[in-house]
């Protein structure tokens, strides 16, 4: 029957491979319910709601700590607005070569904070440092009201003579006239496919998707196949919960490396490999055992018990002369006659 240790090592070692594969199996990746803060001014929720009309399947919400390829590889746009947490530089590789394979990015910042955030991203298609995008403050930027930028020609989900509304204090200082998109929107060709950047609110945020003509870029988004990915993970960074925590490997690497040495510790105390009986030189038998060896090995034979026996008692009265009698008396039970 398994000891109560046995038992306990075994569910041990069984959640600590349910916690790895919880986390690398995909099941903490994708969820569909938005964060309470999707449905505020800067979130993304009306535009979720679109794209969930045209096809409930397509959207999916990223709220794990750490993006890997294998959350991008059904995907053909993900999004990543203004985000509260810095992007890895290893993230950032995987969103690379997601534009690269023919993805399409969406990104925007509307703080020097949140600029700082992903700019390891937009340095993977920029190949230099932000200073040098060239930006400039925006002058006729008013808090809570927002601006309304005109479009000449067609630009990739921009359509010619619509006008869009934005919000943003930064503008970009290169290839801008007064009120253009190309002011705030800046696109970067990348291998097969293309990454969108905006100063400022999206404009497919809630606060802006019904102004102007906005509804149109989500229009342009939404007739696109596979399915659109929504960080909220780096999105609304402040509703983390436990599962984030610990799909940090910073954090969970060295919990988990802590657990199986506790195992390993637990299991070698368990084992008794380290009660172990020395091995003992043989020692030389002395004259006694050498005359009962004798004994034992004579006694199957018939007719030299006797031979033995008196062989034995003659050598013990050699070696004690003195001790005959006690000889006859203690070791062969016999007594003066």
């Amino acid at each position: 029957m398994l000891s109560n240790r046995f038992l306990f090592l075994i569910m041990a070692l069984l959640a600590s491979l349910w916690i790895i594969g919880l986390l690398y199996g995909g099941g903490a990746s994708a969820e569909r319910e938005g964060s309470s803060f999707g449905t505020g001014a800067t979130g993304t929720s009306l535009f979720r709601e679109y794209l969930e009309r045209l096809n409930p399947d397509r959207v999916r919400l990223v709220k794990k700590a750490l993006l890997s390829s294998k959350d991008l590889a059904h995907a053909s746009t993900f999004v990543m607005f203004s985000p509260t947490r810095k992007v890895t530089n290893r993230e950032a590789m995987f969103l690379q070569q997601f534009v690269d394979d023919g993805g399409i990015l969406l990104l925007s910042a509307h703080s020097d904070e949140t600029l700082e955030n992903i700019a390891p991203v937009l340095m993977q298609f920029t190949h230099e440092d932000i200073e040098s995008m060239g930006t400039k403050p925006f002058a006729s930027f008013k808090n809570r009201r927002h601006t309304t930028v005109h479009n000449k020609d067609f630009r990739d989900f921009y359509l010619p003579g619509k006008r869009y509304a934005m919000y943003s204090n930064l503008q970009f200082r290169k290839h801008c006239s007064g009120t253009e998109v190309t002011c705030f929107f800046k696109t970067f060709n990348y291998g097969k496919g293309k990454a969108h950047f905006w100063w400022g609110l999206s404009p497919l945020s809630n606060g802006l998707i019904r102004l102007d003509d906005n509804r149109t870029i989500a229009l342009g988004l939404g007739v696109r196949s596979g399915d659109v990915l929504f960080d909220e993970y780096h999105h609304f960074f402040t509703e983390k919960s436990l599962l984030d925590l610990l799909s940090t490997p910073a954090f969970f690497l060295p919990i988990i490396g802590l657990a199986m040495v506790g195992l390993t510790y637990l299991l070698f105390g368990y084992s008794g490999f380290h009660h172990y009986a020395p091995i003992r030189e043989a020692s030389a038998p002395d004259l006694h055992d050498i005359a009962v060896g004798m004994i034992t090995a004579s006694v199957s034979r018939k007719g030299y018990r006797a031979e033995a026996v008196k062989e034995y008692r003659r050598i013990l009265k050699e070696m004690y002369p003195d001790h005959q009698r006690i000889i006859d008396a203690q070791v062969f039970g016999e007594g003066p006659g």
